[in-house]
């Protein structure tokens, strides 16, 4: 009766075992802003940083203005980007905007960008984005 499993145990013995897949830290480094959606999922938590596998993520932000005194409040709206990872690298999401919102501390739609950044080759891996109603779809 051994002998019947004899060559299952053989064949299972040689297929490649299951390995966790190989991920990448992201990690949002700009302060202002303010993470909602990973890959169409809602973020909950709060989370900063990310363990992803490599290949194409998509990751929705919003900014969160406080304006100093005097400065009226704008919309910051909620953007869209999406980004390509590979493998042993690490990425950094940061804010791009004029200079001026930095010390007003107010960002407007569709003047500021998220851009995802390879933290070693110092380039730009996100594409254009998109604005959105802020859904996670």
């Amino acid at each position: 009766m051994l002998s019947l499993f004899t060559p299952l145990l053989l064949v299972l013995a040689i297929l490649p075992r299951s390995l966790p897949a190989e991920t990448v830290t992201v990690r949002l480094t700009a302060k202002p802003l303010v993470p909602r959606c990973l890959d169409g999922v809602e973020i909950k938590d709060g989370a900063r940083h990310w363990q992803l596998t490599p290949g194409e993520h998509t990751l929705t932000v919003t900014t969160n203005n406080q304006p100093r005194s005097g400065i009226p409040p704008a919309d910051p709206g909620v953007a869209v980007i999406r980004f390509s990872l590979e493998a042993a690298h690490h990425y950094e999401v940061e804010l791009r905007a004029p200079s001026g919102a930095y010390s007003l501390r107010v960002w407007k739609k569709g003047e500021w960008t998220p851009v995802v950044r390879d933290a070693g080759t110092d380039h730009i891996v996100s594409g254009e984005v998109a604005w959105t109603d802020g859904s996670c779809k």
